[in-house]
């Protein structure tokens, strides 16, 4: 799918995934697909990796790597700040999945991640209502 495409309402995703990973906490928003939603994706995660205390806010992991003239269904960010991923798709229902996964991932592995620092760090550069706030200002929050 080109961006002339999506300018032009032909989209063929419809809806994304973004999911802000740090430890075992994974912090999930459903949002809609917008026309200049690569230049948007871009811009909120620099904005994230910065807010989660990300020495190179210039690398932009898949967002970067991948052509900007089509979009594709997965974008992925792997930092020592957490990871940040993005999942296209033409239906809610699909996203709908992949939310439980990493819900089930997140509730693995919080057993391994329950220091007190650990929920100190999480406090401090994963706050739910941070992350959603930087998501909220590139995307509307389904």
């Amino acid at each position: 799918m080109t961006l002339k495409e999506i300018k032009e309402d032909k989209m063929e995703y419809k809806y994304s995934l973004i999911v802000s990973q740090c430890y075992h906490q994974h912090h999930q928003f459903i949002v809609k697909m917008v026309p200049d939603f690569l230049e948007r994706a871009k811009k909120m995660l620099a904005e994230l990796k910065e807010y989660k205390g990300s020495k190179n806010t210039t690398y932009l992991g898949d967002l970067e790597w991948y052509k900007d003239e089509e979009v594709y269904k997965r974008y992925n960010y792997n930092g020592d700040e957490g990871d940040i991923y993005i999942v296209n798709s033409k239906t809610i229902l699909s996203l709908i999945d992949d939310f439980r996964r990493f819900y089930r991932q997140e509730v693995e592995r919080v057993k391994f991640s329950s220091g007190r620092e650990v929920w100190e760090h999480l406090y401090e550069k994963h706050d739910y209502e941070k992350v959603e706030s930087i998501v909220k200002k590139y995307f509307e929050i389904l």
